[in-house]
């Protein structure tokens, strides 16, 4: 008699969670994309029951109130369109939506889908499966059915490795893959792709694609075997061989693969790889990856090996979602039709292949983003391909000859897709002879190419940034197949680099990782615009957010600089007449290069100081008196108007700022400690850079701006421990809570160079505060807010910017520990609450780790900043100075890299050396002339050391 197996559910996706009724109602799943997997179900008919709604964002305006969008999905097919459950309040109830279901397998697959014309956001509660009057199986968000549904086996966040047994058991994000500008392609954690934004689709990605994934035929074990790349399916899903677990290690922009197989004397390891090239922006802008196998004969005999990719055909799909920049209505669409997609042979060179692009012809502008064209291929002989299959089908229609022979059959050429009938995919596969303990290589190349990119509002084609490089999409694929070694060959450099180190394991791994922003959010025209997106799925197009880059810019600054430039110099260029510096610099689907865009000009102080300090550290790194020249006009009419918004003569500027967690908050009219301390450092570096130009009126001036403003701080924001959250002296009232980010502006001095804001007394007393009431008594992440007494006074915490507003000032002032601990929490938070490595939230819920908002997003670099604090590193290049300060915890010894624009140098510090201290290049930008000869480096207890620069090589 055979037992039945307990149901077991799984759920992926960008998945958030609530549990605070102030936004969005206790207790609830929610994003625009969930699936669940229903494992071990028996065959026979159901009802489920999906516990929903939807609920708007807040930012999103009152347009959408009423319209139901949501969709379901069971095994690919909608069976429910439209779904009732709009609320117009968070708090309004959730609304049962019971669907009849026939499980003809061992189980099924739901999606939750908000697709069309909306941001609002769907929402799960929990769900109900019955048989009858029997409930088979139940959850609800919060228990422990639905806490474990999304934690995988086996996890070494340290090293970035997941160890995935059941497909459905995949992390909710994969490494992305493909370079700046051009969109992405994840390769998921269980060895398949997803998360395709490949066609202008940022914001509504395509992120479950059946037809997309690898596999491998041999007859090594004396007879043919053919088995799918990834792990079995416990739910729905074809019912073919697959391997037995799918070893995974990220480390952005690579993915290591290795595949545990059942009866094949083979080892079969899988390297991908993205365009993302570091120092080179170039080669970072091509669209496409390449997916290197290295497969070993383990047998006594000669065999056969066969690889094989499958592509599902998305061209023509898409999508896009925005806020009107008028906040008068809000958009969400989703093009999801296969009709009219078509597969073609394609051949250049040694590279074999399949064209996959739409005959469809678009309706307008806004679905003619989405047809991208693709091309997959083979590099060298021995290579087959079908050039269209139906995803539709039992099992794909080439399997039996593939597991037959290892090769593939030819396809229906004039195959088209038609909804609901034939949705095309396409496979390519190279076959291989290897002798007894031979190791041989299969390189597949992926490329896409744009239609355009054209935003709506102006009815422009920006392009994509590529354009300039490659005519057409076999030129890319060449291009990426050509310069995969030469990318690898820099890649490699700086992750031995961070690996050679001194630093912990799980840091590289987390500032590997977390620099994942650069290929899935940025932008990248033709016509030269570059910005960021702020959280691709959630922030509706919104590009630029300068608050965030005051955290999220190290990893672009060090390895990009010139496009970090040139999203400043945007910044800049749309600079409102009173003088304020804007919230973004466009959107994506509206329109680029402009204020006048949802979120474009906010009124927050905290923008105004983030564009002087990081255009100013972009000075210093290129004493370029020019670029400081241009500059210098924005620093004097965004400090007037910050100055102009001082109404209660307390000589801090008054307004909102990156921490918008709480609406009455913002209304409080008074300087909030933040933006305080980051309007003093934006002060002091504006009183170097008028020094520097001789510009002696406006330096005096600033200086006694800067002046008059610390007096404030400290007579009335300073309680003797810590700085007060805001205080209003004309009404009596104050907010004596601990807020987390109180030290930013001394952080952006010391990272300067230039003096600290406060006395080592102060920051060392406040750090003290921050530490006993924001960090020791919260866990797992740290309050963002804590009252006097140390209870939490915020629920949620924006963890990223705790990084370096936090950590980075801990290890300034020599608290090593626990200025990396502030890190670590984060790195845990990610991997083993969230699941989430490449697509972290900004958001999370401090009780419990869990991501609450705004996933994908922009800051998750913002740990890079720890290699200058560790290293205690200051550049002016204008005065040929480099200063190093480099922190040692006590120990003897210590290793940190330091990433300058045009150099990589290794720090190399030993005590116990007859020379001490080491600074070697191990990369130089040809034709550099910037880089100091010398360095200063000044070590706690000895006397300061001028060292010369050695060693390195010249590319």
């Amino acid at each position: 008699m055979t037992t039945q197996a307990e149901i077991v559910v799984n759920h992926v996706g960008r998945i958030c969670r609530r549990s605070s009724p102030d936004q969005h109602a206790a207790g609830m799943l929610w994003s625009h994309d969930m699936r669940f997997f229903f494992a071990h179900v028996p065959a026979g008919r159901y009802q489920l029951e999906v516990r929903l709604k939807e609920v708007q964002r807040v930012d999103a305006g009152g347009s959408q109130t009423g319209r139901p969008v949501v969709d379901l999905y069971v095994d690919g097919v909608r069976v429910a369109a439209n779904v009732p459950g709009q609320t117009e309040k968070p708090e309004d109830p959730f609304v049962a939506h019971t669907l009849d279901l026939v499980v003809r397998r061992r189980g099924f697959e739901l999606r939750v889908h908000g697709p069309v014309h909306s941001i609002t956001l769907p929402c799960v509660r929990g769900m109900t499966l019955r048989q009858g009057e029997r409930v088979v199986y139940r959850f609800d968000t919060g228990d422990a059915r639905e806490r474990a549904m999304w934690r995988p086996a086996e996890l070494d966040p340290d090293e970035g490795r997941v160890r995935t047994t059941a497909y459905e058991g995949l992390l909710n994000s994969g490494v992305p893959l493909g370079g700046i500008g051009t969109g992405r392609v994840e390769l998921l954690t269980n060895g398949t792709l997803g998360s395709f934004s490949c066609a202008n689709n940022w914001d509504v990605p395509t992120y479950w694609s059946e037809g997309s994934f690898f596999g491998l035929w041999t007859n090594a074990a004396g007879r043919p075997a053919a088995v799918l790349l990834h792990p079995p399916r416990r739910a729905a899903g074809w019912e073919l061989p697959t391997v037995a677990a799918v070893e995974y290690r990220g480390r952005y922009p690579l993915a290591e693969l290795a595949y545990e197989l059942k009866d094949m004397p083979l080892r079969v390891a899988l390297q991908a790889q993205g365009t993302l090239t570091p120092a080179d922006p170039d080669l970072s802008a091509l669209p496409g990856a390449t997916f290197r196998f290295t497969v070993e004969n383990l047998g006594p005999r000669p065999a056969d090996v066969a690889l094989l990719m499958s592509l599902e055909n998305l061209s023509g799909q898409g999508g896009y979602s925005y806020v009107k920049h008028d906040w008068t209505e809000s958009f969400r669409e989703r093009f999801d039709s296969c009709e009219g997609a078509r597969q073609r042979l394609w051949q250049r060179g040694r590279l074999a292949g399949l064209l996959f692009d739409c005959r469809r012809r678009p309706r307008d502008r806004r679905e003619q983003n989405a047809f991208t064209q693709y091309l997959l291929a083979a590099a060298g002989p021995g290579v087959s391909r079908c050039v269209s299959y139906n995803l539709l089908a039992e099992r794909p229609a080439f399997w039996e000859a593939f597991a037959a022979t290892g090769t593939l059959p030819a396809g229906d050429p004039q195959a088209r897709g038609e909804d609901g009938v034939y949705r095309p995919a396409g496979a390519v596969a190279r076959k291989l002879r290897l002798r007894p303990g031979q190791k041989a290589e299969a390189t597949f190349v992926l490329a896409w190419k744009h239609a355009g990119h054209w935003t709506f509002r102006d009815d422009k084609n920006r392009g994509h940034a590529y354009a300039r490089q490659a005519a057409d999409i076999g030129a890319i694929a060449q291009a990426v197949t050509r310069t995969r070694r030469r990318r690898l060959d820099r890649v490699q450099l700086l992750q031995s680099m961070l690996d050679d180190s001194s630093l912990p394991r799980w840091l590289t791994t987390k500032l590997l990782n977390g620099a994942f922003p650069t290929t899935t959010n940025t932008v990248w025209t033709a016509d030269g615009f570059f910005s960021v997106h702020e959280s691709p799925a959630d922030m509706a197009g919104a590009v630029g957010t300068l608050d965030q880059r005051l955290a999220s810019h190290p990893f672009t600054f060090m390895f990009f600089p010139a496009l970090d430039r040139c999203e400043l110099e945007w910044f800049r260029r749309c600079q409102a007449k009173d003088g304020q510096i804007p919230h973004m610099i466009g959107n994506v689907y509206d329109q680029l290069g402009t204020n006048g865009t949802f979120f474009g000009l906010t009124g927050w102080p905290d923008l105004a100081c983030s564009f002087i300090f990081q255009t100013y550290r972009h000075f210093l790194f290129r004493g370029d008196r020019r670029y400081l020249a241009r500059n210098f006009p924005a620093y004097r009419k965004a400090i007037a108007w910050m100055r102009r918004t001082d109404n209660l003569g307390l000589k801090l500027p008054i307004g909102g700022c990156t921490y918008d967690y709480e609406a009455h908050e913002w209304k409080a009219g008074a300087p909030m400690i933040y933006n305080a301390t980051v309007y003093l450092a934006a002060l002091r570096a504006a009183v170097d850079a008028a020094g520097r130009l001789g510009r002696a009126s406006e330096a005096r001036e600033w200086q006694r701006c800067f002046e008059e403003g610390y007096a404030t701080l400290m007579t009335r924001y300073w309680n003797g421990r810590y700085f007060r959250k805001w205080v209003r002296p004309d009404l009596g009232k104050e907010n004596g809570n601990c807020f987390v980010s109180q030290l930013a502006g001394d952080w952006m001095t010391r990272v300067l160079g230039l003096e600290p804001l406060f006395s080592d007394e102060v920051v060392d007393r406040t750090l003290d505060s921050i530490v006993a009431l924001n960090m020791a008594p919260h866990a797992p992440a740290i309050a963002m807010e804590a009252t006097p007494e140390g209870e939490l006074a915020a629920l949620n915490a924006y963890v990223q910017q705790h990084e370096p507003f936090l950590g980075m000032e801990l290890i300034y002032r020599g608290r090593v520990k626990q200025g990396l601990e502030v890190l670590q929490r984060r790195h845990e938070i990610t991997w083993k609450i969230n699941a989430n490595p490449w697509g972290e939230a900004l958001a999370v819920l401090v009780p419990s780790g869990q991501e609450c908002n705004l996933p994908d997003y922009m800051t998750s670099p913002a740990a890079w900043n720890a290699l200058y604090a560790l290293a205690g590193a200051s550049l002016d290049a204008e005065a040929a100075r480099l200063a190093l300060h480099p922190q040692l915890d006590g120990q003897s010894a210590a290793r940190y890299p330091l990433f300058l624009h045009d150099a990589w140098l290794m720090l190399d510090v030993d005590l116990n050396r007859a020379r001490p201290v080491k600074l070697a290049v191990q990369w130089r930008r040809p034709g550099n002339r910037r880089l100091p000869a010398r360095a200063r480096v000044e070590i706690e207890g000895h006397h300061p050391i001028e060292i010369e620069l050695s060693g390195g090589c010249s590319e």
